[in-house]
């Protein structure tokens, strides 16, 4: 979340401390959409036991109380559990050693207190393959150095946030760098070696070659064997050599074998020897292998098939080709990426992930892959520039242009209206004031040069387009596709719910029991066979289907013979891997409908993006309530 956007909604609720403050308000204030205003929202209360943001039909407002409470414990918020152990942890990882009774008096807090962090952090560590070691009075971690080196690479990603734009000062690190020019030295680097890379890419290589350098001058070199033949005819080797050429100049430090060896990998695995502007589908075999462009051409024919989406261009899967063969070096060199994105992409593009998880799931059956979230949400990346560039699951408004002038000043109106509003608007006829007759020119919305008396909700335009035309004209288009979506969601949706399929109060049981559950009672009512469960199940390994408050578990399965959404809730939370959800919609949609599941699964999750809402709807004492309440929450989504 960005901090200062939610520091102005804040101030702004702040200011009409008295009245209520629709999303749309806040959201055209911000210049953000009224989705982002809820996450917003959510970030904001997260945690808390009294919301700092009450939400209502009404929109939002400031609890003036709970408020209060927010920005004293923002300010102290350097005392908290999580701010401690960092601290702990930058010291540990820069000292080697702590003399805990030093860190209790430096840190204003009990030896209990500290105990208690310890405690806590040693768990953390496991998961890193890290261990903290307590002798009497002293701590300190042991491990591998590469371990240490990715605990601080977490650190500092954490740090400097999701965008990953760094501070010129890094607390984990022992010394000062000047980074940006550290990392248009790199860029130099590569631009001599015949090395395309990213903006996004160079950064994690700078973040390797910062950390890396640092704890090379404070003493920690690595010092594992490594075989440099295996990666003497890499692409990046090189560019290893130089950049280890480079180091020396700046540092007096050499790099050992074990350095330059990771440093090929990094390079390797985060660039590429091909100009992705050049590349398409007539030249791509004479770059990468034939097996890549296979297993791309592949994995997007299943997509196709499963979402009945429109086919992938030629040169898209020349592109997607490369990060396939990247992917596939990735995995047998057992190198792992981080991806900072990867919880805002499943999150704000459930639908453009869940096919990123499919193509994942293809490749990890067909190749024997292992593929984690990280690389599923760089997959997501590519398939979002196919929604991008085709506009699928862009819903139109059909419009009249009625035009009062004699030079056709309105064809370059037209014009200018279809060239920016191309993905929203369809502009189905343009006619003369005086033929217009709103029967003979059905259109769901009117545009007109001038006042016209029988058509009240027509939007009037300048002759001369202005600024305040198109913001206009774009909020109006806004509102229509919404509830657009909204009525044919609530239409759609309506028709998967059965009483029969509806748990309240679910009691405590691990997220495989109930799903096995939920199941076996789909297949007693004929709406599913004995290996939707396997499927499902498979579908929740490769990716948690839990977003916010609410896991939404589903596969297309051929096996499903009707369409349904098995809702099981429970207001005390129900346990979801490491996360809690009060909501679990089970979703199965028939193969003869599967193009149902590209247009409602975005807005199914949006219908549950309201932590409030969440609750409300897990408050439910029956079926019938739940439902009430659900198209309560669709009404209002489309009003607003």
């Amino acid at each position: 979340m960005k901090e200062s956007r939610s520091s102005q909604m804040l101030e702004l609720l702040k200011s009409k401390s008295d009245s209520w403050v629709s999303a749309a308000t806040l959201a055209g204030l911000l210049g953000v959409s009224t989705r982002q205003i809820r996450k917003y929202v959510a970030a904001v209360n997260d945690g808390l036991s009294v919301p700092v943001i009450l939400s209502s039909d009404k929109g939002y407002q400031l609890c003036q109380k709970a408020y209060r409470n927010y920005q004293l414990t923002k300010r102290q918020r350097v005392d908290t559990p999580s701010a401690r152990q960092n601290y702990l942890l930058q010291e540990l990882l820069i000292n080697e050693e702590l003399l805990i009774y030093d860190v209790a008096d430096t840190l204003y807090v009990s030896m209990t207190t500290i105990e208690n962090d310890l405690r806590l952090l040693k768990e953390k560590l496991k998961v890193i393959s890290l261990d903290l070691v307590r002798s009497q009075n002293t701590v300190r971690i042991y491990g591998e150095e590469t371990d240490k080196r990715k605990l601080m690479s977490q650190l500092i990603s954490q740090a400097i946030g999701n965008h990953f734009v760094f501070n010129e000062e890094i607390d984990l690190l022992t010394f000062h760098y000047q980074i940006w020019g550290f990392r248009s030295a790199i860029r130099n680097i590569f631009d001599e070696c015949g090395i395309f890379t990213n903006d996004y890419a160079l950064n994690v290589i700078t973040l390797h070659l910062i950390i890396m350098i640092d704890r090379v001058r404070s003493g920690h070199p690595l010092q594992e064997h490594v075989d440099l033949k295996k990666v003497e005819t890499q692409p990046g080797y090189q560019a290893a050599v130089a950049i280890a050429a480079y180091l020396f100049r700046e540092f007096n430090k050499e790099l050992n074998a074990a350095e330059r060896y990771h440093l090929t990998l990094v390079i390797t695995n985060n660039t590429t020897q091909i100009d992705h502007e050049k590349i398409n589908a007539q030249n791509i075999q004479n770059f990468i292998e034939q097996r890549y462009i296979e297993q791309a051409q592949k994995a997007v024919k299943q997509v196709e098939d499963h979402y009945c989406l429109e086919p992938f261009s030629e040169d898209f899967i020349a592109k997607f080709a490369i990060h396939i063969q990247n992917l596939f070096f990735r995995a047998e060199h057992h190198y792992q990426i981080n991806n900072p994105l990867t919880d805002e992409i499943k999150l704000s593009y459930p639908l453009i992930y869940d096919i990123s998880v499919s193509i994942a799931q293809y490749l990890s059956k067909t190749a024997q892959l292992e593929i984690n979230e990280h690389e599923i949400a760089y997959i997501a990346l590519h398939i979002g520039s196919y929604f991008e560039s085709n506009g699928k699951g862009k819903m139109k408004v059909s419009c009249c242009f009625v035009y009062a002038d004699y030079y056709a000043q309105y064809i370059q109106i037209i014009n200018k209206i279809r060239s920016q509003f191309d993905d929203q608007l369809i502009i189905q006829s343009a006619v003369s004031i005086n033929d217009f007759d709103p029967s003979r020119h059905p259109a769901e919305l009117t545009l007109s040069m001038t006042e016209l008396p029988g058509v009240p909700d027509a939007l009037v335009l300048h002759p001369f387009l202005t600024a305040g035309d198109m913001i206009a004209l774009s909020d109006r288009l806004d509102k229509m596709i919404k509830q657009k979506q909204g009525e044919l969601l609530k239409s759609q949706l309506m028709e998967f719910f059965d009483a029969r399929l509806f748990y309240n109060a679910v009691p405590k049981m691990p997220k495989a029991e109930l799903l096995k559950r939920m199941c076996k009672d789909l297949e007693h009512l004929g709406y599913g066979s004995s290996h939707f469960y396997t499927e499902v199940m498979a579908r929740e390994k490769m990716s948690s289907t839990a977003y916010n408050l609410v896991a939404i578990p589903h596969t297309l399965s051929k096996d499903i013979q009707h369409n349904f959404i098995f809702i099981a809730i429970n207001e005390a939370g129900m346990k979801w891997d490491s996360k809690t959800v009060y909501i679990v919609a089970l979703l199965g949609i028939s193969e003869k409908s599967r193009r149902l599941f590209s247009e409602i699964f975005d807005q199914l999750v949006e219908i549950f993006s309201e932590s409030q809402a969440v609750m409300d709807l897990a408050a439910s004492k029956d079926f019938k309530q739940f439902i009430h309440k659900l198209c309560l929450k669709m009404n209002h989504g489309m009003e607003e």
